[in-house]
């Protein structure tokens, strides 16, 4: 008897340290940038372009991350305000689909003193026989990949709808406890790393650099050291995902 089984094979595209411009991931592109709902928007749109010789399967929803910028799997249906449609599309090969997120709740029901961050799930199903399909020796059976993109979208309320980056990146305090560095966030909005580095120690070279929450505190573990007088330098990310000047601080 022939066997098919699929495989989630999850990536996860924060993008947190990445530029603006087109990203690829298994033939699939789109536009980096930061994507922001705001209040009184009809609507936002984000776009997929399929660059392989067959299609894909699109499945679309929306998802809240938790405190790790992980998929919430906790997270009830009923405490996303947004939609995204279609829910299912077939994106051909060569071609460009983009998809439509709008609110389908109470906004006011998310804090509105400062950003609030979801995900756009898209589950890019291949066709049996596609490079995504390990076939097993021996038998009938196949394996195939399948790759979801995860990509986040902010909503911002109508009170902080004029807040930029270049406008609050003054608003971050860092400090060094027990070999941690701890950043605190003043400001409404997240606020993304290019670059952050202590002394010597250059953070992003294993894995991307987390966001710093509004009003929050971000913990980035450093090596075992003192760290007394160290100087720390960072840089941000702007709407479009373009590095600010370079900023420096003595602990």
């Amino acid at each position: 008897m022939k066997k098919n089984f699929f495989l989630i094979f999850v990536s996860l595209w924060f993008l947190i340290a990445s530029a603006y411009g087109n990203k690829h991931i298994d033939g699939l592109s789109f536009v980096h940038k930061r994507l922001v709902f705001e209040h009184g928007s009809r609507g936002i749109s984000f776009s997929l372009k399929n660059l392989e010789n067959y299609p894909y399967l699109i499945q679309a929803s929306i998802s809240i991350p938790n405190e790790a910028m992980r998929e919430n799997k906790k997270a009830n249906d009923d405490d996303i305000p947004f939609i995204i449609t279609p829910p299912l599309y077939r994106l051909e090969s060569q071609a460009e689909y983009s998809w439509q997120i709008k609110s389908s709740g109470n906004l006011n029901l998310l804090p509105q003193d400062r950003e609030s961050v979801f995900f756009i799930v898209l589950k890019a199903i291949p066709p049996r026989g596609s490079k995504n399909t390990i076939k097993f020796k021996n038998t009938e059976s196949n394996l195939t990949f399948t790759t979801v993109i995860y990509y986040k979208f902010y909503y911002r309320p109508e009170l902080i709808k004029s807040v930029n980056v270049k406008s609050v990146k003054d608003k971050l305090s860092f400090s060094v406890v027990d070999n941690v560095l701890q950043v605190k966030n003043d400001s409404p909005i997240y606020l993304i790393f290019s670059e952050l580095s202590v002394g010597d120690f250059k953070f992003g070279n294993k894995k991307p650099i987390e966001m710093v929450p509004p009003f929050g505190v971000q913990n980035y573990q450093l090596p075992q050291g003192n760290y007394r007088n160290s100087k720390v330098i960072w840089r941000l990310r702007n709407e479009r995902m373009q590095s600010l000047p370079k900023e420096t601080i003595k602990l």
